[in-house]
């Protein structure tokens, strides 16, 4: 997956967490800074299937597979919503 430097830094900050995929306050807080950074900052067209799989790839190793997936293709998903949502309202810059 190819991101601009900001947006990257932030998706870093978020996925590079051991409890990315809690559901915990600041886990969201991280993942929407990511996606907000990427709406504002971001120059090159990345989708919620692309970052589904780049989570995926990045923790291949992890125990629950099925957990991981469930998890990868919700943030997938969320992603796409939120970068149509800025689209749709005018907000997207990369659009």
């Amino acid at each position: 997956m190819r991101l601009s430097k900001k947006p990257l830094k932030a998706y870093e900050c978020w996925i590079n967490q051991h409890s990315w995929l809690s559901h915990h306050h600041f886990d969201k807080k991280r993942f929407f800074e990511f996606v907000d950074t990427f709406i504002r900052y971001g120059r090159r067209h990345v989708s919620g299937e692309e970052l589904r799989d780049d989570i995926m790839r990045k923790y291949a190793s992890y125990g629950d597979q099925q957990e991981l997936i469930e998890e990868s293709t919700y943030y997938g998903q969320l992603f796409d919503d939120l970068v149509s949502f800025a689209k749709a309202t005018g907000r997207l810059r990369n659009a």
